[in-house]
């Protein structure tokens, strides 16, 4: 009894040091009260060290206790967490939660969302140092009574749910926390392993307690897809995401690693869940802004609309750009994207800059990776003047990992439109490279050594220029193929380049016409007896370099999506460079007699050889 009243005491002044030691600033509730038009501004209300900083974690609001309840994540060493902490909007203060039930795994990059009616938060997949969770969880939001339970798992429990979506991590969706809150919890996307990138969408009805798979049309998509016209975003995960309503949610970027599209991508849409048709309906934005992933989303306050009932547009904020995207995006400049005007289809990407913070970056939290950012609309208030956005956690551009929030205030940003015409397409002019260089230089030169010198060139033979050109030729085809290459590396991020097959072809073909040349220049006397042989592999080594040159031009046609027409035309300019090649062969080379078993004899000497 003693050790218990002990451990109690313990815990009380472990926590009024916790109290004490926070900073509570001098801010009023609600933090805005009356709409103030264009104005902007960040606030940092709270630094902390008894809340470990942490990344991809969950926050959401509990609205009816009028907290934020922030969940799991990870350390900037990699450890998982499963703590559980609230910041008490009221107190100004966190305050750890020791819940009840069972203990739920220890996780980063999940999903979660609110059920606001039945006082439940849930929690769905994510990873740890075990793998990639498939398990969905309960949380009851009753203030004094939190408890865990588990409702369902696919992967390494004894409870099991037959409908549940499969294990996954740096997916999205959630729920929708706002005056016209709903039922439905959304998971969409996100990734298995190291390798399977996922596309299908699914609903569980917070009060039924049913799974629906929801994928919208052309959703489960292979790896290679023709056509840019898909009607679903194509496989991805770390995507900037947020809900804008209760059947609504908008998402930007992300990462589609695995020849599954860009990494980071540039893509942006907004999905309405038809509930009478039990799908997914998606509506791709304008491909516009820099590239980014694992950045935050939010709905910009003061957009709420009553018909559509949503907000009608979502404010997309830092993340990572990559190698072409400047790394952590700018600490002031938001994507905000009027998804109200996007169903005329007048809708425009809008780049804004908070002028007075431009010079003074402390006073923002910075462009960041993994940090969780969400719309606050205060329970029992009514309208829209009192909403603000919450920031809080992830890792700054110095790589290092916080645990501090924000609170960014004023419901109108204003910004001058985005010139997507300013935007340089590397993918694009690594593609008009490689089919410079590969589609037509090296099988052009290729036709010349084997055909034009006994043939078309008889004349220019004794000098053998035609051997200079076809080198010269061979060369400047690899001059074009190196930029082509830094490209395709810039083009995405780097972790993930090696991922693709399209990357593995790419890498051995660049590898065979660099050798070539370099084994052209080192060949034997016309007299040695090995200069056969050094033809036949230097003859090969050009072939198969051709052929997996040809080959990958299609899969990166595949890959990007590219228009029909597009893929229509290089099939037809194969097809036209195979008639070409037979045709010469049959007019020029079945005369000879030569064959590859002739020419891997020393003895036998040929003009096919002989240069």
């Amino acid at each position: 009894m003693k050790l218990t009243v002990l451990l109690l005491a313990f815990i009380i002044s472990l926590n009024l040091i916790i109290i004490k030691s926070q900073k509570i600033p001098s801010i009023p509730w609600p933090p805005q009260v009356t709409y103030n038009g264009t104005d902007a501004n960040w606030t940092r209300v709270a630094v902390t060290n008894y809340l470990k900083p942490r990344e991809y974690q969950t926050v959401v609001y509990d609205m009816k206790n009028n907290r934020l309840i922030i969940f799991g994540g990870r350390t900037a060493n990699g450890t998982f967490l499963n703590d559980l902490w609230s910041w008490s909007f009221v107190a100004n203060r966190f305050i750890q939660i020791f819940p009840g039930g069972q203990a739920i795994p220890e996780r980063s990059d999940h999903i979660a969302g609110v059920d606001v009616a039945g006082q439940r938060m849930f929690v769905f997949g994510g990873k740890n140092s075990h793998g990639t969770l498939g398990d969905f969880w309960e949380l009851s939001l009753v203030s004094g009574s939190e408890k865990w339970i588990q409702i369902c798992s696919k992967k390494n429990s004894t409870s099991t749910c037959n409908n549940l979506p499969p294990a996954r991590w740096g997916g999205f969706g959630g729920s929708f926390v706002g005056p016209n809150y709903g039922n439905i919890f959304f998971v969409s996307h996100g990734k298995s392993g190291f390798a399977a990138v996922k596309s299908d969408t699914w609903a569980y009805n917070m009060t039924s307690g049913i799974w629906l798979q929801i994928t919208g049309t052309d959703g489960t998509q292979g790896r290679f897809v023709v056509g840019r016209d898909q009607q679903s975003p194509f496989p991805r995960f770390g995507t900037q995401s947020t809900m804008l309503g209760p059947l609504n949610l908008a998402i930007y970027g992300g990462c589609g690693a695995g020849g599954f599209g860009g990494c980071p991508t540039q893509d942006g849409w907004l999905m309405t869940y038809n509930v009478t048709l039990g799908k997914a309906v998606w509506l791709k934005f304008p491909t516009c802004p820099v590239r980014a992933y694992n950045g935050q989303a939010v709905p910009l306050p003061g957009t709420n609309q009553t018909v559509l009932n949503r907000y009608g547009s979502p404010l997309f904020f830092g993340g990572y750009g990559g190698n072409i995207g400047g790394g952590y995006h700018s600490n002031n400049i938001f994507e905000v994207y009027d998804t109200t005007s996007s169903l005329t289809g007048s809708a425009r990407w809008a780049r804004t800059t908070i002028l007075s913070l431009r010079n003074n970056p402390t006073l923002t939290p910075g462009g960041r990776t993994g940090a969780s950012m969400l719309v606050i609309h205060p329970y029992g208030l009514i309208g829209e003047n009192s909403d603000f956005i919450i920031f809080f956690g992830g890792r700054d551009r110095d790589s290092t990992v916080r645990s501090d929030m924000w609170y960014l205030t004023g419901q109108s940003i204003t910004g001058r439109r985005y010139k997507c015409s300013g935007n340089t397409n590397y993918r694009m002019i690594h593609g008009i490279l490689m089919f410079i260089s590969f589609g037509v230089i090296f099988p052009v030169t290729m036709m010349l050594a084997r055909f034009g010198k006994d043939s078309f060139l008889p004349r220019l033979r004794e000098k053998s220029p035609w051997l200079w050109v076809h080198a010269l030729a061979n060369i400047f085809g690899c001059l074009v193929a190196i930029p082509a290459l830094v490209l395709a590396i810039v083009a995405v991020n780097t972790a993930h380049f090696t991922s693709i097959p399209h990357a593995y072809l790419g890498i051995i073909a660049f590898a065979f016409v660099m050798f070539n040349p370099i084994w052209g220049a080192v060949r034997p006397d016309k007299d040695s007896d090995a200069r056969a042989g050094w033809a036949y592999v230097h003859l090969w080594i050009g072939r198969l370099a051709i052929i997996l040159g040809l080959i990958n031009i299609m899969l990166g046609i595949l890959m990007i999506r590219a228009e029909v027409v597009i893929f229509a035309l290089y099939v037809v300019y194969l097809a036209l460079y195979v008639i070409i090649f037979i045709v010469l062969f049959l007019l020029f080379m079945k005369k000879s007699g030569d064959s590859c078993a002739k020419a891997l004899n020393p003895k036998y000497k040929s003009d096919k050889y002989d240069y």
